[in-house]
């Protein structure tokens, strides 16, 4: 990597987070990192949407909680809320393991006006190699590191496609799940993202009585074109809605 390339990156960066953040952050700031004291951007209050914030060409890796991926990627988005669960962290590890489940997201399509399906079908597997149906993941497995792996088509691609799945504990009261697509992913006969070009991950924070902390990023390497970031934002808010227990389909949509 050139020093030429890391100041263009540098000026991107700061053009980006200037008009999207009032605080103008560098990177994403997710309290998986060692000695982070607040996430940034912060938790969006009780009720309200969550808040958001974007960034063109940001390299990630452990340092922004990204276990299974690393480098440069074309986009990052992120998504803060505060929501309630009356359950523990282990509910909620069990809703991220929850593959089945997902085929009820519907997000807003900005190319059809209208809520959609987001995932047509999608389950977990034994293993990446003989892929063979199981049940979802239990709480315990989420959270034990294992790397846990799936299958899932969504509404825009063709076929079935490799996901992989790893829970961590941040601490008594705060754990992380992180995704990324193992194999590339095609529309048709083009291919549309490489592996491990699609990656998110989502921490969990219990901050007071039944009130939780909800913090996500979501990556692309490739395939974004700025004319799709709305559908990008979507498709995170449809996640988040759905693993933070609002209905997916709620009115209004993150973005038109």
């Amino acid at each position: 990597m050139t020093i030429r390339w890391l100041a263009i990156v540098g000026l991107t960066l700061f053009t980006c987070v200037l008009a999207v953040h009032p605080a103008a952050l560098s990177e994403p700031l997710p309290l998986c990192r060692p000695g982070t004291p607040a996430a940034a951007p912060a938790y969006a209050e009780l009720g309200a949407p969550p808040t958001i914030a974007q960034w063109r060409d940001v390299l990630i890796g452990p340092d922004n909680c990204f276990q299974q991926a690393d480098g440069p990627m074309e986009l990052v988005v992120t998504l803060a809320a505060r929501f309630r669960h009356s359950g523990g962290l282990e509910d909620l590890a069990a809703r991220a393991g929850a593959i089945s489940a997902t085929r009820s997201i519907r997000y807003w399509s900005v190319t059809d006006d209208r809520w959609r399906p987001l995932i047509s079908n999608a389950f977990a597997v034994s293993d990446a190699e003989t892929r063979v149906p199981r049940f979802d993941f239990t709480s315990d497995e989420v959270l034990s590191g294992a790397p846990l792996h799936f299958l899932q088509d969504d509404n825009r691609s063709k076929g079935l496609n490799l996901y992989g799945l790893t829970g961590r504990r941040l601490g008594r009261a705060r754990f992380a799940a992180e995704f990324v697509n193992l194999a590339a992913i095609r529309a048709f006969l083009a291919k549309i993202y490489e592996a491990r070009a699609l990656t998110s991950v989502h921490v969990f924070e219990h901050l007071d009585g039944d009130i939780w902390g909800y913090y996500g990023i979501f990556a692309a390497r490739d395939g974004v074109a700025m004319g799709t970031i709305a559908s990008f934002k979507n498709r995170a808010a449809a996640y988040q809605r759905f693993i933070t227990g609002v209905p997916t389909d709620s009115e209004p949509p993150l973005a038109r």
